[in-house]
């Protein structure tokens, strides 16, 4: 089947915020050294951080700002139908683990929307073959819809419900033909801030490299 293709999604560099100028004062008052504000050139970087510090408030903050503010992530939320119009898509956004799975995998498809090809997304769970270990070269196909997000602050949360704790950087191949369904991030709509990409099933997952950092696991693959 041909899908449609959506626009890429890059909002980076992100970084947080400056000291301000009563911050500063009051570092050379007292003699503190202030850290130097964290940024992130790439979604691998904001995945580095986020498995280093634990804690990155500071950089999400700058991702929504840059989302909201980009035109491609606009874009692509107007391509998506809205909620209402499909029902198991809304049940599973709402009712979340009630929900009809092979009806979203459905929907995902009618709707067929590709992501751009070096699309970066996340995903915070436990490599699901091999008991859990990870190694470079390892594929898989997904059998039911997948969760993933455009913030690896997210991504960390839900790594910190499993064990291992995982952390995916996930790049979308040039040769994707699986689509996805885009959840928006208006104020107004449920879990927003999730930022969540939801994959249908059939996609074959490939470990493209993977490391042990302090608070998690990053592993990166590639999606088709």
């Amino acid at each position: 089947m041909n899908y449609q293709q959506l626009p890429l999604v890059n909002v980076y560099p992100i970084s947080e915020s400056a000291p301000s100028a009563m911050q500063i004062a009051l570092a050379e008052h007292t003699g503190e050294v202030l850290r130097t504000p964290e940024v992130a050139n790439t979604p691998l970087e904001f995945a580095e951080i986020t498995a280093r510090k634990f804690f990155v408030n500071g950089l999400q903050m700058c991702l929504e700002y840059n989302l909201r503010n980009s035109s491609a992530y606009k874009d692509c939320k107007s391509a998506m139908p809205p909620l209402y119009s499909v029902p198991n898509l809304k049940k599973y956004r709402v009712e979340y683990p009630h929900y009809d799975l092979s009806g979203v995998d459905f929907e995902i498809r009618r709707i067929g929307l590709l992501p751009k090809p070096g699309q970066v997304v996340f995903h915070g769970g436990v490599w699901p073959v091999n008991s859990g270990v990870c190694r470079a070269g390892q594929k898989f196909t997904l059998t039911k819809p997948f969760s993933t997000t455009l913030c690896a602050g997210v991504a960390g949360a839900h790594a910190n419900t499993h064990n291992p704790r995982q952390l995916w950087v996930i790049t979308v191949s040039p040769m994707i033909s699986t689509p996805i369904f885009l959840f928006s991030n208006n104020r107004n709509q449920f879990l927003s801030h999730e930022l969540e990409v939801l994959f249908a099933s059939g996609a074959v997952i490939e470990c493209t490299a993977e490391r042990q950092r302090k608070h998690y696991q990053i592993i990166e693959v590639s999606i088709v």
